[in-house]
């Protein structure tokens, strides 16, 4: 599949994903589920990673290379560990989905998914870019603030309403069974960041304590 097939799919489904789910993860494979995905953190990432040159052209052009350094690396980490998050991620809504009742694949569940919320993951960084220049132009960006809020509401709305909707199309599972397949899923997942959270937070302290406690005595 090219990439002209998945931006058409993205298109597609966000205007009419009960059709637009079935057909595009008919033939997907999980190759194709991943060049979406990496497509959706590239696109996602040009607005940010633009500000964020123009803030280094600010600060003389050592400034500039540092940023643009730092964009290139940080941006490498961030992709890896999205690609990383997203099979995770949709691998517990396959396996969700299954002990539902559904009958897809991973892959149609896995491509499905990564043309689900392209669109939507584009409106909601153009809403929290909005939103925190609103801020910084207060009281002068109450105007875009009203803007922002609404697509913050939005975006964060019907992402949940397309991963409804992949598990019914994929897996044909009723409403129900879907958004109940959905919750568990992101539930487990937002349990599991927040134990992987605590265990790295706990190695800080104690490893943190571990040097306090090996410096020598000053007297």
């Amino acid at each position: 599949m090219g990439i002209g097939e998945i931006l058409s799919d993205w298109k597609d489904v966000f205007f009419d994903p009960e059709n637009a789910i079935p057909k595009a993860a008919k033939t997907a494979s999980i190759t194709d589920a991943l060049l979406s995905n990496v497509l959706t953190y590239a696109v996602s990432g040009l607005p940010i990673g633009f500000l964020i040159l123009i803030a280094g052209l600010f600060s003389g052009k050592g400034g500039a290379i540092m940023m643009l350094v730092g964009l290139l690396v940080g941006g490498a980490f961030l992709l890896a560990l999205g690609v990383i998050f997203f099979l995770l991620f949709t691998f517990i809504l396959h396996t969700v989905s299954r002990l539902f009742g559904g009958n897809g694949s991973y892959a149609a569940t896995a491509y499905a998914w990564s043309v689900s919320f392209p669109v939507v993951m584009a409106i909601l960084i153009a809403a929290q870019l909005l939103y925190f220049s609103a801020v910084l132009l207060m009281p002068f960006g109450l105007v875009l603030l009203v803007v922002a809020l609404p697509l913050l509401f939005f975006s964060s709305i019907y992402l949940q309403v397309l991963g409804i909707v992949t598990i019914k199309e994929v897996h044909g599972l009723s409403y129900l069974r879907s958004a109940l397949a959905y919750t568990v899923a992101l539930s487990a997942v937002i349990a599991l960041l927040a134990v992987v959270a605590l265990v790295f937070f706990f190695s800080a302290i104690i490893g943190m304590l571990g040097r306090v406690t090996s410096r020598p005595p000053v007297f």
